[in-house]
This record gives structure tokens, C-alpha cells and sequence, in this order.
């Protein structure tokens, strides 16, 4: 995984992530078949069609994203939809009302032994260390 950072106020390079992103999930998909859960934190409709990918692929898709600023595209794409509280409203996801055809948001604590403890930690361990606002790309 590496982390690239995308300034807030410029936005530069954001174009650049989102490929990045969008090529690294597919070579996952694709190459590495015990890989079957994956996580966008992001609240952007452009990674609709990464989304609908994945979950073709029979992947399951975990959305991570701020209420208020996440596209409800990008919300029904998904198979799980995490809602990310922002600074001051503590650490951890939201639970939010069940999403149409049986897909449902559930907060981080909620997760079963599918889900890979590591992505808790990393989104955790991401809120806790937020000076300001996180910026989900």
C-alpha cells in the first residue's frame, strides 16, 4: 500500500490517485484470487465503475466516506457503506440506514472475522493522528 497525499487546496494530483488506485484494485482483482474484500475511501462517483468491476469479479466492496460529501452513486455501488465521522466527532464509522438491495452500512465495529482486522487499525490509526479535516482520496 502507499499512501499519496493530496492537498486539499490544490487538488493536485488527485487525477493521478485515483488511477493508481483504480489500476492497483484491478491487478488485485485479477492476480491475486484469494484477495476477496476490498475498501474505497472515497465519496467520489467516478470510482462507480471500479466499484461495479469488483463486485462483478465477485468481490466484496467496502465504501469509507464523509456524510455530506459522498455520492450516492458511490454509496448504492457498493456492497457496505461506512460512513467516516470528521474531526471532533470521535474515531470510528457511523451506522446508517440499510442501502436498497439488501446491502447495508455498518460501522467499523461491526465487522466479522471476513473483514481484515489491518483495515480497522489503518483507518483508525488515520482518524487518530487527523490534525484537521481527512481527506478521503
Amino acid at each position: 500500500m502507499e499512501l499519496i497525499d493530496v492537498r486539499p487546496r490544490t487538488r493536485a494530483g488527485k487525477n493521478g490517485a485515483d488511477m493508481r488506485l483504480v489500476i492497483d484494485a484491478l491487478e488485485l482483482c485479477y492476480a491475486r484470487e484469494h484477495i476477496d474484500t476490498f475498501a474505497i475511501a472515497s465519496g467520489d462517483s467516478d470510482f462507480c465503475p471500479l466499484a461495479y468491476k469488483l463486485r462483478e469479479n465477485n468481490r466484496l466492496l467496502i465504501g469509507l466516506g464523509r456524510q455530506g460529501a459522498t455520492s450516492p452513486l458511490f454509496m448504492k455501488a457498493c456492497d457496505e457503506f461506512i460512513y467516516l465521522k470528521t474531526a471532533g466527532q470521535g474515531e470510528g464509522g457511523s451506522r446508517e440506514s440499510a442501502p436498497p438491495h439488501g446491502r447495508r452500512e455498518a460501522s467499523l465495529s461491526e465487522r466479522g472475522p471476513r473483514h481484515p482486522p489491518i483495515a480497522r487499525e489503518v483507518v483508525s490509526s488515520l482518524l487518530a493522528r487527523a490534525t484537521g479535516p481527512l481527506n478521503p482520496s
